[in-house]
């Protein structure tokens, strides 16, 4: 009789010892799908972060184009207005321009691929890289008042950052030119 008791009794431990581990193995296996799902959806929406980072210089040199195009605009009209020709190709090239980098963008666009636009927004590391340091009255410290190239974020990560000139305040800039100064002046010394 107490043989059977402790059968019974060793059959009620193992079969609660039976039912944790199952219950322990079906959360770990729910764990490890959702973490599998997770890392296929990261992936699929990451895939083309390598292949964007080879077209922006493409995009780079559209915009260059773009504004290069705008700039000698006034010289095209001028020189039209001194009988030379050549204006249409020239538009028509400048529209070219314009069109393959809209369609690009639109390219990426539809890939979760988005360009940056900062010019007046107030500078932010981790997503703008100061280059320059600039004078403006019109804007405020710590705003960018330019962007030398463009920056591009795939969903909510930084692709690139935008290279931007930072405003600083005429004092700010005049006690960085004097400490730059003084650091030129003074002899350098080495510790031996």
């Amino acid at each position: 009789a107490a043989a059977c008791l402790v059968r019974r009794r060793t059959k009620g431990v193992v079969d609660a010892v039976e039912h944790q581990w199952k219950v322990l193995h079906d959360a770990s296996m729910r764990d490890a799908r959702r973490r599998a799902d997770a890392e296929v959806q990261s992936t699929k929406k990451f895939a083309v972060e390598a292949f964007a980072r080879d077209l922006l210089p493409v995009a780079d040199c559209l915009e260059y184009a773009q504004r290069h195009s705008r700039q000698s605009q006034g010289t095209v009209v001028s020189h039209v207005a001194h009988g030379s020709s050549g204006t249409s190709g020239a538009t028509a090239i400048a529209e070219g321009v314009a069109l393959t980098e809209q369609s690009l963008l639109a390219m990426l666009q539809k890939h979760g691929i988005n360009k940056q636009d900062p010019l007046g927004q107030e500078f932010d590391p981790n997503v703008h890289e100061a280059v320059r340091r600039v004078e403006d009255a019109s804007v405020a410290p710590g705003c960018i008042a330019d962007v030398h190239r463009s920056g591009y974020m795939i969903h909510e990560r930084v692709l690139r950052a935008a290279q931007v000139a930072v405003v600083v305040s005429a004092q700010e800039s005049k006690s960085s030119t004097n400490l730059a100064t003084q650091e030129a002046a003074s002899p350098a010394t080495d510790a031996v």
